[in-house]
């Protein structure tokens, strides 16, 4: 089984919780699995990158703001070759769940 596709991730320090579908599941199954960043990060993995774009300015300037959510991006490429060897290493399939 490989990882087909990523639905959505979303991050909270220190763990990254993903939503995918594997190349055998049908397009209305999700499986939901979560993951230390630094379990990635021992593989060998860096699936978390930061975008330090100084020229782009937000005029409506929010003081809520939190540079992290919107900074942080997710190297889903990266994430995916890590999934598909943790799977085949540790045998930890996470069940497939309809929506």
């Amino acid at each position: 089984m490989e990882v087909r596709e990523i639905i959505e991730t979303s991050y909270r320090e220190p763990l990254i919780e993903i939503k995918f579908r594997f190349n055998t599941d049908l397009d209305d199954v999700m499986r939901v699995c979560e993951f230390d960043i630094k379990e990635i990060e021992e593989f060998g993995y860096s699936v978390i990158t930061e975008d330090f774009d100084i020229f782009d300015f937000d005029d409506d300037w929010d003081e809520d703001y939190e540079p992290e959510d919107e900074d942080t991006m997710i190297d889903e490429d990266e994430l995916i070759s890590f999934m598909n060897e943790y799977f085949l290493i540790s045998g930890k399939v996470p069940p497939a769940e309809f929506f």
